[in-house]
């Protein structure tokens, strides 16, 4: 996000939801913005995860690896490690090139002290991140 666009990129979100709540993505991308993109003093945890279930309940197409990977981040932000391995897992089985997954497997692996894991997270973010 640009600089002094939060609060508009966050007005759109919510603007998305009010005008389709059955639309998969438009609360993906507030969770996204809640969890992940937001400046540390506005993102909100625990609305960004309530995001993330009302996703996972809608039918919809979009990749399911988005999903598991919006499910893994929402576990590691309210502490629960196991969970975030496993939705990772299962995101890097649906998509081995999901470049979100190994910057938040690498930020685990940083986490636990596990240098050369991260290292290798962190090589495989940026290979498949590139233009994200």
């Amino acid at each position: 996000l640009r600089a002094g666009k939060h609060l508009e990129a966050l007005a759109d979100a919510n603007a998305a939801i009010k005008a389709n709540s059955k639309v998969r993505e438009a609360y993906l991308h507030r969770a996204f913005l809640l969890l992940r993109d937001l400046p540390q003093n506005m993102r909100d945890v625990a609305k960004g995860a309530q995001d993330v279930t009302a996703a996972v309940a809608l039918e919809g197409g979009g990749e399911h690896a988005t999903l598991r990977y919006a499910q893994a981040l929402a576990a590691w932000l309210s502490g629960d490690d196991k969970l975030c391995r496993a939705q990772l897992a299962k995101c890097l089985e649906e998509n081995e090139k999901f470049a979100w997954a190994y910057d938040l497997t690498a930020t685990m692996a940083e986490r636990a002290g596990n240098k050369p894991a991260a290292a290798a997270a962190r090589k495989k973010f940026e290979e498949y991140g590139k233009g994200e």
